[in-house]
């Protein structure tokens, strides 16, 4: 469970940004985040500014080899030491984490495309210790590659499509995470979508949905989409529903895009119903800001606000979604290959929890320091112990 006490608790649909200094938390592009209890995880990333700053045995400039921190408690980051056998490929890599696991695969180191892996390795967020669960090339295992999707399903993880750095797939790969061994689904149907990277795939009722995605000079457009069926070994092309306004009154799609985020959530009083959000992103020409939800089962596209829309545009960014509603974003590329962000937009897709609410106004009224300084008197004031638990 995440308890997030976003500085916009209480208050859905508007957002919030938090700004780092460049020196402290250096902007970066190409990283994963995730959520775990009151804290925020980073890891990897590329600055196009560090090509010139030095390495020594730990650092790996212009990919940034740091798994950092933020504590939405204190609001403070930390830089934490790792140990062990860390993967390499630091740029558009795919993570998961299951429990205090973090599952790495994928990316890419620099030259990009020249030191590709298809290695596992995981990430213990208790002890720190990064292991090499799963070496290279396994029977049946995806290719080397980065800007793959990596979604997990009842002990499986599914790995869709990506690129080697010269050419794009549309392979799909199960890993069973009971006896590591890997196996290569092809598709049992005649449709197979077009190769591609830098998509994001969600589950969904023995789917696998595919928003998005392109290749160096294209961006997959979202009037239709596809889907994987995980039991038949099918693909299906999809058709999406437009959004109708009084602009519009024939529909809108959102832009085809690549290197934007995606995250399901399913309606907690109806199993039957989901939405699809869709975060940032790249078009041809543009950035994208405004935020969609694709409804599933209809297919039903709905910008969600116009005045909703990302304070600081990226893509290339990371994202999670707390389990209570809270998208969190993080880092991206603000200017077309320029310029990048440390920035942390978060905003509440739903009306946050009376708990979630409650601890916002606890922290926003405490001094940060003695939250973590006085845990007992807070226990014993009656807070509840999940709120408290800062490991």
């Amino acid at each position: 469970m995440n308890l997030i006490p976003s500085p916009n608790a209480g208050q859905p649909h508007s957002f919030s940004v938090i700004n780092f200094d460049n020196d402290e938390i250096l902007p970066r592009s190409g990283h994963r985040i995730v959520l775990d209890r009151h804290c925020l995880y980073s890891w990897g990333g590329y600055n196009a500014d560090l090509w010139e700053r030095e390495n020594d045995e730990h650092t790996r400039f212009p990919l940034l080899r740091e798994l950092l921190e933020f504590n939405f408690t204190t609001g403070k980051w930390r830089k934490l030491t790792t140990t062990g056998q860390c993967p390499e490929g630091l740029a558009s890599h795919t993570v998961i984490k299951i429990n205090r696991h973090l599952l790495h695969l994928g990316g890419s180191g620099v030259p990009f495309g020249q030191s590709n892996s298809n290695a596992l390795f995981d990430l213990n967020l208790d002890t720190l210790e990064w292991k090499c669960i799963l070496p290279e090339d396994q029977d049946n295992a995806p290719r080397p590659k980065y800007g793959q999707a990596m979604v997990y399903v009842d002990g499986y993880l599914y790995v869709v499509g990506g690129t080697s750095g010269y050419m794009y797939d549309m392979d799909v790969n199960r890993l069973n995470l009971a006896d590591l061994t890997w196996e290569s689904l092809v598709p049992k149907s005649a449709h197979v979508p077009e190769e591609r990277y830098r998509h994001e795939v969600v589950h969904f009722k023995d789917k696998l949905y595919m928003i998005g995605g392109g290749t160096a000079l294209t961006a997959f457009p979202l009037n239709e989409i596809d889907s994987f069926d995980i039991v038949s070994h099918r693909w299906e092309k999809v058709l999406t529903k437009p959004y109708h306004r009084k602009s519009r009154p024939k529909g809108v799609y959102p832009s085809p895009r690549k290197c934007h985020s995606c995250h399901l959530v399913v309606d907690s009083m109806n199993q039957e119903n989901a939405d699809i959000y869709l975060i940032g992103g790249m078009s041809e020409s543009k950035i994208e800001q405004y935020l969609w939800r694709l409804n599933l089962p209809s297919l039903q596209w709905t910008m969600i606000s116009p005045r909703l829309r990302l304070p600081v545009p990226v893509y290339f960014h990371a994202s999670a979604i707390s389990s209570d509603g809270c998208l969190c974003i993080f880092g991206g590329v603000t200017k077309i290959d320029s310029e990048r962000t440390n920035s942390l937009q978060t905003v509440w897709l739903t009306v946050p929890s009376l708990q979630a609410m409650s601890w916002h106004a606890v922290c926003t009224r405490l001094d940060k320091a003695a939250i973590m300084d006085n845990v007992q008197g807070l226990r014993e004031a009656g807070v509840p112990e999940q709120l408290l638990d800062f490991r």
